[in-house]
């Protein structure tokens, strides 16, 4: 695949005369390869992607037996996946995969093993790093404390008990093989057009000097709030269409990675399209997402607290703030792991509008 390759553009805040970290927007092939393990590999329908259905299962269906052993081997997860970001937000210079894969076989085994048991998340939701730290390097009473701290996350708990028994060395061979042969026998199915990425790129870097910070990121992701920390230095923005319309962000050493859904293009005369309007009415169209919007009105919620709420599984939950979020009816705010969303009211008064101007125009 022939990617255009440009230095990327780092926008230093501090020099504008406002303080704060450093922000790089830009494409990334290698972050959409790794979009594209986390959303073929996980365990749940397609059906909310924006990509085609049809284009995505025959891809999945397409992955080689050797190469889908292997992955069941790694015991990759979307906890697993997610965390692999870490490794293009290191890279320097155009973030390829050619640049991936080189970086991976000159990165340590152990790192590697540490970053995915997300030592370099900060803080760690449930374990101290020189915790993990142990446990990665052999201590066995770590790794069983370890353990126990994460019994009342199911579907973390079996990878966590996987990259322990494996051991860094089989990690690091198991994503030099699997890596490669993805690029080469998945990824092309998926038909990316690195332009558009880089077009949306180009756009909001283009907001810099409109927008501060908190917006320009919160507007690029259509509903998350940064929260300013005093430990992350840097700020990264990728867009993606692999994962449109949701969002994945993590924290890695001093970095706030966030992958954020690629803006859609609006239709003549800037309302939206019929996908996009559909979309934001599907939103609104259920009866329990009504009624926690009119709940979101009193206050925010936490995750647990939506679904108790509903009365769902929080992966539930979650997906009703998905839709929410996605059709700028809510926000998500993250402070040291803990996020709450709320109600965006600005919005509100515009949904009649949405539709009146779609249906005049």
């Amino acid at each position: 695949m022939n990617v255009e390759r440009k230095a990327p553009q780092v926008l230093d805040l501090s020099r504008s005369g406002r303080s704060g970290p450093v922000l790089e927007i830009a494409a990334s092939e290698a972050s959409e390869l790794i979009a594209s393990l986390f959303l073929l590999t996980a365990e749940y329908g397609f059906e909310t992607y924006d990509l085609p259905t049809e284009t995505l299962e025959a891809a999945q269906a397409g992955i080689p037996a050797d190469l889908k052993a292997t992955l069941e081997d790694l015991g990759a997860g979307s906890e697993v996946m997610a965390q692999l970001v870490g490794l293009v937000a290191e890279l320097g210079g155009p973030r390829d995969v050619p640049s991936l894969l080189a970086h991976v076989e000159a990165t340590p085994a152990i790192e590697i093993q540490m970053m995915l048991l997300g030592f370099y998340q900060h803080p760690h939701p449930e374990a101290p790093p020189e915790l993990i730290e142990r446990a990665a390097r052999g201590d066995a009473a770590a790794g069983e404390e370890l353990k126990r701290s994460a019994e009342g996350h199911p579907d973390w708990l079996p990878e966590l008990t996987n990259l322990l028994a494996l051991g860094a060395d089989r990690i690091k061979a198991f994503l030099q093989e699997i890596l490669p042969a993805w690029y080469r026998d998945v990824w092309p199915k998926l038909g990316v057009d690195m332009a558009e990425l880089e077009a949306d790129a180009a756009a909001k870097r283009g907001q810099i000097t409109k927008l501060p910070l908190e917006q320009l990121i919160e507007t690029a992701t259509n509903g998350y709030q940064f929260t300013p920390d005093p430990i992350t230095r840097r700020i990264l923005l990728f867009p993606s269409v692999i994962l449109r319309p949701w969002l994945v962000h993590l924290d890695h050493k001093d970095l706030k990675v966030i992958c954020y859904p690629m803006a859609e293009s609006a239709a003549e005369g800037g309302t939206m399209t019929p996908h996009q309007l559909a979309r934001f009415y599907k939103a609104l169209g259920d009866e329990g997402r009504l009624k926690l919007l009119k709940r979101l009105g009193q206050g925010p919620l936490s995750l647990m607290e939506t679904a108790e709420f509903l009365g769902v599984a929080k992966s539930t939950a979650h997906h009703h703030l998905g839709l929410l979020r996605h059709a700028g009816l809510v926000v998500i705010r993250e402070v040291n792991n803990d996020k709450s969303w709320s109600l965006r009211r600005d919005l509100l008064p515009q949904a009649g509008e949405i539709l009146n101007t779609f249906l005049e125009g």
